[in-house]
């Protein structure tokens, strides 16, 4: 797709540089044409400046993603916690005691890694909701990693329900990612 833009652009710099060939060949006066040519010129630079800028920008954020990911699978808490997450995602599970209920382990830290794991995704949420990056750009990496575990039944029972006003971020990704893939 962005070598048929850039096709594009190149075909457009041809047909301009070949219409002021026509209009030299057909026209006597110089300072019409110099100040033609400088036109065309800087803006075939422009749009050459701004072509450049967009490639940086995507790659970027391209960097930013790669970056977000390498953070959350390069976290052993995190992995740990998305492992549980996946092996009871889907089921009715009710666990015994503790916080998350869903590693084996069901103590304290369990409890801290999987708080940290919804502040990993609240982080997400400010991201997308400052418009730093949009939802599809994070769709594809996140989304059920996010799914996972705001729609475990314990996470909901034991962590996003009783302190809901510290995951609001949590809530409205979850209404966006919804209200988005409803519309598709």
């Amino acid at each position: 797709m962005k070598k048929n833009k850039e096709t594009k652009y190149y075909v457009a710099i041809v047909l301009v540089v070949a219409l002021y060939l026509i209009a030299v060949y057909y026209s006597s006066d110089v300072s019409t044409l110099s100040t033609v040519l400088s036109t065309v010129t800087a803006l075939i630079a422009a749009v050459a400046f701004w072509m450049q800028l967009k490639r940086t920008e995507n790659l970027d954020e391209a960097n930013f993603i790669m970056s977000l990911n390498e953070q959350f699978i390069a976290n052993d808490q995190l992995t740990r916690v998305e492992q549980a997450l996946e092996l009871y995602f889907g089921q009715e599970f009710e666990g015994k005691d503790g916080c998350l209920n869903l590693i084996l382990e069901r103590d304290h830290d369990d409890c801290q890694r999987l708080i940290n794991y919804l502040v990993y995704m609240e982080s997400m949420a400010a991201i997308v909701q400052r418009d730093v990056m949009h939802l599809d750009v994070i769709d594809d990496l996140f989304a059920y990693r996010f799914f996972i575990a705001v729609n475990n039944p314990i996470v909901q029972k034991n962590e996003l329900l009783p302190y809901a006003n510290y995951y609001q971020g949590c809530y409205k990704l979850s209404k966006m990612w919804t209200k988005k893939w409803r519309a598709e």
